[in-house]
């Protein structure tokens, strides 16, 4: 496999002066308040030229014809641009940021730190005015100490001002200012503590800033100590306060040698305050073997906030060190001793990209082996510009930055901006998501293999610990007695003395004393300790075996059986959850065998189904496992579905005993879904209730698929029949069904379950039209319509005359309950009355009714103006009646919605103005 030739991005300006020119590429981002998102540009700074922000989301996604590559490259990409002095020289990578203020149109500004003609910071801002015209304005701030440089620009992001957010200048010796975001005054600044007692130069050769609660998720995440202690605390403001990581080393002595690199964190404070909080770090690391960087001063140091790494590349690798402890340590390191590479970038924790002078090579950094690679030569240039310069070929491959959402990897080479996507080929993609499974030979080439000990502790880590591997975990005494004691029970196992075998192993599993007489109903009861692994994988071992009887020309074993003579050995396991697939396969040893087909939850149930001729183990084991996938709830009804058809159809009643159901054909089941009588539900039709309830609780999406994938046409069918059968017995279709079928009760037999076991196990109307419709789905128009099949054509009718009976039923029940609507609504007004009296007032001591002296009873009342003058007198329900209220003790005012208790002599006014004008009155003495 190769990496996709890279597309030619931009072509940047030539500077005036070539063998000393540079160009520093930073990076663009969108703020809006605290957070801040990477945007799909990039700024580049050349010396003496510009400062150009493009468009790097249109380099390897555009395909246009050759014509119009030369004007893509000139104008396409590029956003915008803003001018230098021709003697200008950058110090560090611009700075750009977007950034909007509630109410206000976006801003643009971007920052620029020079070193020549003077030490001075440039502000290039650019915003749209009411009238949709762009307004550009150019500021600048004069740095003092022109031989201390500046190495790093950001904006602060814990709060932005109506005139932008302010911006941070880190000097090379460790000098830190924050400026106003228009640059006209200093904020603060501040020097950090001496970073180590050893002596020689101090430098800061990289840094970056990061918000407190990504810092605390990221660098913090294992110093709870220091999140904890921090100046501004965990709440409040400190939650966005920004934190600066340095990266400085100590140099001195000879060749320039690196004696002491250190990475630190410093909290930055607010305007004015917490200065001398701001100069001690808060955390300080030293890295391990700083001599593996090379001697040299060009290695390029990337910080992750958010991961709590750093990667460091020089000319021979890269190494990533973790600097979330207590101490930094090296994580992962590539280092080649024959390549020497002009630049390398980490896209991911398995992925390296190199680039040397004959090729870019991507490396898994964990298996120390090569990908992809593509030629140098193969690399996009102007080949004009090629020839006339003669230089333009030397000039090495550096990597700017990685777009992981756009697989973009941007690179510089001399003048040339190319973008390389990482994410074209097939057999890249699963880098950049999860690892690849190694499922080709071609593919685990130079992969490795891992050893024994490590499978093994996989596997239990997977399954559990195995019978046979649990008793590494042991010591050689427990070993030998537990061997002593297996091959006692497997001798009473071979006897076919089953009860015997179940009382001595639950010595074992309930972990009772060899002496200890055991109780007639030890399993019905759950156990008091937890039993031993290698106890349980003994018991499954022994309730499960693989069966060699298949009709497969090698013999090979197929087939899990249960063993039907230990049935309350296995209901126990069954119900305290321990019979498991993955249990099971380490029990048998399925997970090193090949020869045996995939195991699945169809198996252990078809097992126990065998067994059992009630597949009371099945169902069991089916409640016992909820969280099963939607495939293998397919094949568990496709397992029973026919025979429950069958079984159901052959009831002893005259009507139905030759319905023509033979060798489990369905087309012999009578069409009319009351033909099937309700009954009881047995055991294995349990087992089909409990898959489908489980299966309606799944997407749409998920069921379709599984079924399509799954199911037989005549299993679709079965089960389309099945469910209208539901429906029927559900008591949904009542109306619509003949008086002349018959009914049979369900049957006194004490084997079958309770009755309201298996009500609460029915379908539900909404289950059983959601199975419907994704049966019609998979079915699908074109095979209803090519079939001649006479039970087909015969279903289609009949569907359509069911969904046409219960188009009307839904149409009665909305004319009815718009009929009933106002009833309800009436019934409601009087509970809600009835609920209002029960509560007394906290002031008032005389319960609701209660009467005293001097109170005035209205008998009869004339019917006042706003009440309906036909209430009396009218026999039907009117609209918009009301049951009579009560002067409530709480009255809430028209303004504000303000609740306030009302006065006794408001109340007895509201109760006087109730009275109509003609009333008969009773005065209690």
């Amino acid at each position: 496999m190769k990496i996709q030739a890279p597309s030619l991005l931009a072509q940047l300006p030539q500077p005036l002066t070539v063998a000393d020119s540079q160009i520093r590429c930073g990076q663009v981002y969108s703020v809006e308040g605290p957070k801040r998102r990477k945007r799909h540009e990039l700024a580049v700074g050349i010396d003496g030229e510009a400062v150009n922000i493009y468009n790097v989301s249109l380099g390897p996604r555009a395909k246009q014809d050759i014509l119009l590559i030369k004007n893509q490259i000139q104008s396409g990409n590029i956003k915008t641009s803003y001018a230098t002095p021709p003697q200008s020289s950058f110090s560090c990578p611009p700075c750009s940021v977007r950034y909007t203020v509630e109410g206000q149109l976006p801003e643009r500004r971007t920052f620029c730190a020079f070193t020549s003609p003077e030490a001075e910071i440039w502000l290039f801002s650019e915003k749209y005015d009411l009238n949709g015209k762009l307004i550009h304005s150019t500021s600048k701030y004069v740095l003092d100490a022109a031989e201390n440089p500046v190495i790093y620009l950001d904006t602060l992001r814990e709060g932005i001002a109506s005139n932008g957010p302010d911006l941070l200048v880190v000097r090379k010796d460790g000098r830190v200012d924050r400026l106003t975001s228009d640059l006209k005054r200093q904020v603060w600044s501040i020097q950090c503590c001496p970073l180590s007692d050893a002596g020689g130069e101090k430098q800061v050769i990289a840094a970056t800033i990061a918000s407190f609660e990504e810092a605390s998720t990221g660098i913090f995440k294992k110093r709870p100590d220091i999140v904890s202690t921090m100046p501004f605390g965990t709440q409040g403001a400190g939650q966005h306060s920004p934190v600066l990581l340095l990266v400085v080393r100590n140099s001195g002595g000879e060749n320039n040698t690196w004696h002491s690199v250190l990475f630190q964190a410093h909290i930055l404070p607010d305007v004015g305050s917490h200065l001398d909080d701001a100069r001690i770090p808060l955390l300080v690391n030293k890295f391990p073997e700083p001599e593996r960087w090379s001697s040299k001063a060009n290695a390029q140091v990337t910080i992750d906030p958010g991961k709590g790494s750093v990667d460091v590349s020089f000319e021979k690798g890269i190494v990533t060190y973790d600097v979330t402890g207590y101490a930094a340590r090296m994580t992962t390191h590539f280092i080649s001793e024959i390549e020497v590479f002009s630049s390398l970038r980490r896209l991911n924790s398995s992925l390296v990209v190199a680039a040397s002078a004959s090729a870019i090579t991507l490396y898994d950094a964990k298996y120390r082996s090569s990908l992809s690679g593509l030629a140098v030569d193969q690399l996009l240039v102007n080949r004009k510009r090629k020839r006339e310069t003669g230089h333009a070929i030397e000039k090495p491959i550096l990597f700017i930055a990685f777009y992981p959402r756009l697989g973009s990897l941007i690179a510089l080479r001399g003048t040339s901006l190319l973008s390389l996507d990482m994410s074209t080929d097939d057999q890249l993609k699963g880098y950049f998501g999860t690892r690849r499974k190694l499922g080709l030979l071609a593919n685990a080439i130079g992969k490795g293999t891992c050893d024994s000990t490590s499978k093994k502790m996989k596997r239990a880590k997977e399954f559990g610990p195995a019978f046979g591997e649990a008793n590494q975990y042991r010591d050689q005494g427990h070993i030998d007695r537990w061997t002593s004691r297996k091959e006692f029970l497997d001798t009473i196992l071979d006897t076919k003395n089953y009860r015997r075998f179940e009382e001595e192993i639950a010595l074992d599993l309930f972990r009772l004393g060899d002496d200890t007489p055991v109780p007639s109903n030890i399993y019905e009861s759950p156990a008091t300790t937890v039993p031993g692994h290698e106890h349980i994988s003994y018991a499954l071992s022994r309730c499960f075996s693989i069966s060699h009887a298949s009709s497969d020309p090698n013999g090979l074993p197929r087939h899990i059986e249960a063993n039907t003579g230990l049935p309350r050995l296995l209901r126990w396991l069954i119900q305290t959850g321990l019979v498991t697939k993955s249990s099971v396969r380490a029990a048998l040893g399925i997970g090193v065998a090949h020869d045996l087909e995939p195991f699945s939850i169809v198996g252990l149930c078809g097992a126990l189904g065998v067994s059992d001729n009630s597949s009371d183990f099945a169902l069991e084991l089916l409640e016992k496992t909820p969280s099963l996938e939607s495939s293998e709830l397919i094949s568990i009804i496709q397992h029973w579905i026919i025979d429950v058809l069958t079984s159901k159809a052959q009831i002893k009643v005259s009507k139905f005993q030759d319905a023509g159901i033979v060798n489990g054909n369905i087309s012999g089941i009578e069409q009319y879904p009351g033909a099937v009588s309700v009954v009881q539900p047995t055991d294995n039709e349990a087992v089909i209730l409990t898959a489908l309830n489980q299966l309606a609780k799944k997407p749409r999406n998920a069921i379709i698929s599984a079924a399509r994938s799954g199911f037989k046409k005549d299993a679709v069918l079965a089960l389309i029949q099945y469910l209208r059968q539901q429906l029927f017995e559900g008591g949904y279709t009542t109306s619509f069904r003949s008086q002349s079928h018959p009914t049979v009760t369900a049957s006194s037999d004490p084997g079958h379950r309770d009755q309201s076991i298996n009500s609460s196990r029915a379908l539900e109307l909404d289950s059983i039209i959601k199975l419907l419709s994704c049966c019609i789905d998979v079915l699908g128009s074109a095979a209803v319509l090519s079939t001649e099949d006479e039970f087909v054509q015969s279903l289609i009718a009949d569907l359509r005359t069911e969904v046409s009976s219960a188009l009307e039923g839904v149409d009665e029940a909305a004319y009815l309950q718009g009929i009933l609507r106002e009833v309800w609504r009436y019934a409601a007004s009087g509970l809600n009355k009835f609920s209002s009296d029960l509560e007394a007032s906290p002031k008032s001591r005389r319960q609701p009714g209660q009467t005293q002296s001097g109170d005035i009873i209205t008998l009869f009342s004339e019917t006042t103006e706003d009440q309906f003058e036909g209430a009396a007198t009218s026999g039907m329900l009117p609209l918009t009646l009301k049951v009579e209220a009560g002067v409530s003790d709480y009255k809430v005012r028209k303004g504000g919605g303000q609740v306030l208790q009302r006065s006794a002599r408001e109340k007895a006014g509201l109760q006087n103005r109730a009275i109509g004008k003609y009333s008969r009155e009773r005065l209690v003495l």
